[in-house]
């Protein structure tokens, strides 16, 4: 995320494949701008939550009818803790 962020800021562009990926979360580095790395990676999962939620055909039909429920989550990669972002319905 730290160098998507650097990337976006400088206004260069990621090499091949990477690109798509820093492309990909652009709008939660614009969403965050000044803010710590953290911030960003909670925004771009929170978008990645509402593109899944509001997915057409399938999804978007099965979350509105309650049958599914997307919810987002944050991995610590120091602790193995995981956070949820979104809340979680039962």
């Amino acid at each position: 995320m730290q160098a998507a962020k650097e990337t976006i800021d400088s206004n260069a562009e990621a090499p091949a494949h990477i690109n798509s990926l820093v492309t990909a979360i652009q709008p939660a580095v614009e969403a965050t701008r000044g803010a710590d790395v953290e911030a960003t990676v909670k925004a771009n999962i929170d978008n990645v939550v509402e593109g899944l939620r509001s997915s057409e055909p399938v999804l978007k039909k099965e979350v509105e009818a309650g049958a599914i429920n997307v919810v987002g989550a944050y991995y610590n990669l120091d602790t193995a803790a995981v956070d949820f972002t979104t809340e979680k319905k039962n």
